[in-house]
């Protein structure tokens, strides 16, 4: 697709449309489950890293990969990461150097959305057995931690910072933080956290 772009229409924005876990409708208790939010961040880091600037999900509510389920309205364990993506990760991608390579560990930095300077770590831990420390070199001052979990990778059910996260008749939960000082980030096994740091001063970032 690039390749035709840059070939018939140079510089023009590439949109990836009706992005979902499965066709035909989505996998049932799986892509309304715990286990589709790692594809499903996975593919946002990805996209943005290669220069997509809009990924589209097919859909908000309805089969089993809408993000609200259209029977009891109640959001999605993607919903949820949706929101959170939205809310700390900014339009520029930045590229992460890694002193290990894990190929069960995803990492993706972004400049964080209205944060001039501070940069957002959005960290995948696929690994069933093994945590996993993340630290950024040269990057002092706090870092929040929200991390997400579940009981299961089939958990319909998704918790911020050890938290189930649900609704209030439609109204969304503050999606606070847990502040780490200047402690490095642990991530469990099987696990999902946006890192941020809002004392990066990231030259990128500053605008």
């Amino acid at each position: 697709v690039q390749a035709v772009r840059d070939q018939e229409a140079p510089n023009m924005p590439i949109f990836l449309g009706e992005s979902g876990h499965a066709q035909c409708g989505g996998q049932p208790d799986s892509s309304d489950r715990y286990e589709g939010t790692f594809w499903w961040l996975d593919q946002l880091g990805a996209m943005a890293r290669r220069g997509h600037q809009v990924v589209v999900r097919q859909t908000l509510s309805g089969s089993n990969y809408g993000l609200i389920d259209d029977v009891t309205l109640d959001p999605r364990p993607d919903y949820w990461a949706s929101v959170l993506w939205r809310r700390l990760m900014g339009n520029r991608s930045l590229s992460v150097r890694r002193t290990a390579v894990d190929d069960d560990v995803r990492l993706y930095a972004h400049c964080t959305d209205d944060r001039p300077g501070a940069v957002t770590l959005l960290a995948i831990n696929l690994d069933p057995e093994r945590s996993v420390r993340l630290d950024v070199d040269a990057i002092g001052g706090n870092r929040e931690l929200y991390l997400l979990t579940a009981d299961s990778l089939d958990s319909a059910e998704l918790k911020l910072n050890g938290v189930v996260l649900e609704d209030d008749g439609g109204e969304l939960p503050e999606l606070d933080p847990d502040s780490l000082g200047d402690r490095p980030a642990d991530l469990p096994p099987r696990s999902i956290a946006f890192i941020v740091y809002p004392d990066a001063n990231a030259p990128a970032c500053q605008e």
